[in-house]
C-alpha cells in the first residue's frame, strides 16, 4: 500500500494535486465564491439602476432584467422582482442608492477577485486606492458590455 502511494504522489496526478492543496485552492475558491455571492444582488440592483437610465425602451429594459433574473437562483430573483416592482414608485431616490450601492459592492467584487489571484500568482498586492480604481474601471466596462451586449 505504501508502494502505491509512494507511486501516486510522485505521478503528474499527485504532484498536481499536491500544488493545489498547497496553494490553498479550496480555500481561494470558497472566498471568491462568498466574495461573488455576497456582491451578486447589489450588483444586478445598479445594473438595473443604471440600464433604467440607459435604456429607455421598456421592452429591453425587460429583456435585460429577465436575462439578469436567469443567472439568479429563483428564490432571490422572485425577491428581487417583489423589491423591484415596489420600488419602481421611488425610482429616483432608489437609482441613486443602487448606484452607489453597485460602486461599493462592484468594487469589493473585483477587489476580491484581484486578492484571491495575488495569492495564486504570487504578486503583491496593489496599494487601495489604485486597487479601487481599476475595481471600478472593470465595473464600469462589464456593465457596459452588460448593456451593449442587451441592445
Amino acid at each position: 500500500m505504501r508502494e502505491k502511494l509512494t507511486a501516486f504522489q510522485n505521478s503528474s496526478a499527485g504532484q498536481f494535486l499536491k500544488k493545489v492543496m498547497n496553494d490553498r485552492a479550496p480555500n481561494l475558491a470558497v472566498l471568491l465564491a462568498w466574495g461573488t455571492l455576497n456582491t451578486l444582488f447589489p450588483l444586478v440592483l445598479g445594473i438595473l439602476a443604471i440600464a433604467g437610465f440607459v435604456l429607455r425602451d421598456p421592452q429591453r429594459l425587460d429583456q435585460l432584467t429577465g436575462t439578469l433574473f436567469a443567472v439568479l437562483p429563483p428564490e432571490a430573483a422572485s425577491s428581487l422582482n417583489t423589491i423591484l416592482t415596489s420600488t419602481r414608485e421611488n425610482a429616483g431616490a432608489a437609482s441613486i442608492v443602487s448606484i452607489l450601492l453597485l460602486l461599493f459592492s462592484g468594487s469589493n467584487f473585483f477587489g476580491n477577485m484581484e486578492m484571491v489571484f495575488d495569492i495564486v500568482y504570487r504578486v503583491q498586492d496593489r496599494n487601495f486606492v489604485l486597487q479601487r480604481l481599476i475595481a471600478v474601471v472593470m465595473l464600469v466596462i462589464v456593465t457596459a458590455l452588460l448593456l451593449v451586449s442587451t441592445t
